[in-house]
């Protein structure tokens, strides 16, 4: 009997997009990830942090065409400028993927 492999989940879009600057000019400043599992995708975990300041429990489930993800709102606040957004989402197996943003307020903005 062959092995099952389990492929980590695989990131289709975010919003900021790699590579990015998540720059928090708004009152209200949206991050989102969707991501495909074809092994399990409905037992996903996402997990927002914040550099030095831990996980963000405001986090909001998306779901879609066989596309799960998830979103963050931050407010423009100024605790959170030069730090590193990160969300890490980890499949049933504990196999996980990441993507990360530098956040930016800028100073019109503040």
């Amino acid at each position: 009997m062959a092995e099952e492999i389990n492929s980590p989940p695989r990131i289709t879009a975010s919003y900021p997009a790699e590579g990015e600057v998540f720059t928090l000019d708004l009152p209200e400043n949206t991050a989102f990830i969707l991501v495909r599992d074809d092994n399990d995708p409905y037992a996903l975990e996402y997990r927002w942090t914040i550099e030095n300041l831990g996980t963000q429990g405001t986090a909001v489930p998306l779901q879609g065409n066989n596309e799960q993800g998830s979103k963050l709102v931050l407010g423009r606040d100024d605790v959170y400028d030069g730090r590193t957004l990160e969300v890490r989402v980890t499949d049933g197996f504990g196999v996980a993927v990441t993507r990360e943003w530098l956040l930016d307020i800028p100073e019109v903005a503040r």
